[in-house]
């Protein structure tokens, strides 16, 4: 996985907490800063990725074209890569729940891998092509020139594991959350208030890891 931890951001985090143990996630989500709410951030999961020197790391990352989102603050910074999907480093790692795998919907695939492989210590990527273009796949990640399309905006898609998939869909969907995209054993939702999250089967991540 590309991130060392992730950080659930919602308006009610006790709502949050409710909806993800129905579906055998434990989450500890942070209340979304009114700021951030006023400025039209929506609820959200955000990749985080611990760092040895957090101002260096910091630094070069706007050095090469990333825009702070704020001053860096105990241990934590929030960027947007250039592209525009956003992320973090922070100096230590925190708790988070499971993560499968990760999907980054950008334009530029090419420049998306650029940018984020000095801080991921990303090989050469395996490239794919689909009805969407050209696809980049690394291990636990891929990235997709999906920001092309129509109502898709840039940014981090993270697919939290769940050991039975079809259940935790049904429960996802009873309890409020709007499905977006499902394929085998992996779905993309809307939570309830309106996080963009995805699901993953452990058996289809442990069957990729395989090979």
């Amino acid at each position: 996985m590309p991130f060392t931890h992730h950080l659930s951001f919602t308006p009610d985090p006790d709502a949050a907490v409710a909806f993800y143990a129905a579906l055998g996630i434990t989450i500890a989500p942070r209340p979304l800063p009114e700021r951030l709410r006023a400025a039209g951030v929506p609820p959200h999961l955000l990749g985080v990725a611990v760092v040895a020197d957090l101002d260096v790391r910091r630094d070069a990352l706007i050095a090469v074209g990333a825009q702070p989102l704020g001053p860096a603050r105990d241990g934590f910074a929030r960027l947007r890569d250039p592209q525009g999907a956003v992320f973090a480093i922070a100096s230590a790692a925190a708790e988070g729940p499971a993560v499968g795998d990760a999907m980054l919907h950008t334009r530029d695939v090419d420049a998306a891998h650029a940018f984020y492989a000095p801080l991921f210590g990303w090989p050469a990527p395996r490239e794919v092509e689909s009805p969407i273009g050209r696809t980049l796949e690394l291990g636990g990640c891929t990235i997709r020139p999906t920001a092309t399309l129509v109502g898709v905006h840039y940014h981090w898609l993270f697919h939290l594991l769940v050991d039975d998939f079809e259940a935790a869909l049904a429960r996802a969907e009873a309890a409020g959350a709007r499905l977006l995209h499902r394929e085998d054993g992996r779905a993309q939702l809307e939570d309830p208030q309106g996080a963009a999250i995805g699901l993953v089967s452990r058996a289809r991540v442990e069957a990729s890891a395989s090979g």
